[in-house]
């Protein structure tokens, strides 16, 4: 986009899933061309499903109470829509909250 920064447009239809660490990404990414387009129109049906790895980090944490409340968290994922987001947010925390 170069000198074009603030004279586009950008309609942009996402589907798929994503991790935690992709789905952080993702939202870097969508900041960084809102604040370069006039307007960007999106679409979005991705599903943040965490890695088995970026849970295990989480339930296998040094810190007891971040590992018992990501094991909670998981153990409800299945019962409770807002488990995936709490585990979501608790990762984000985990790496150092700054996006």
């Amino acid at each position: 986009m170069g000198k074009r920064t603030g004279k586009d447009l950008l309609q942009l239809n996402l589907s798929g899933s994503l991790s935690f660490a992709g789905a952080e990404r993702l939202d870097q990414l969508i900041e960084s061309l809102q604040s370069r387009l006039i307007r960007l129109r999106m679409e979005q049906d991705i599903q943040i499903e965490p890695t088995a790895e970026e849970l295990e980090a989480l339930t296998q944490s040094t810190d007891p109470l971040i590992a018992q409340v990501a094991a909670s968290l998981q153990a409800d994922v299945g019962n409770d829509p807002l488990a995936r987001d709490a585990l979501r947010e608790l990762h984000f925390q985990v790496q150092g909250g700054v996006q």
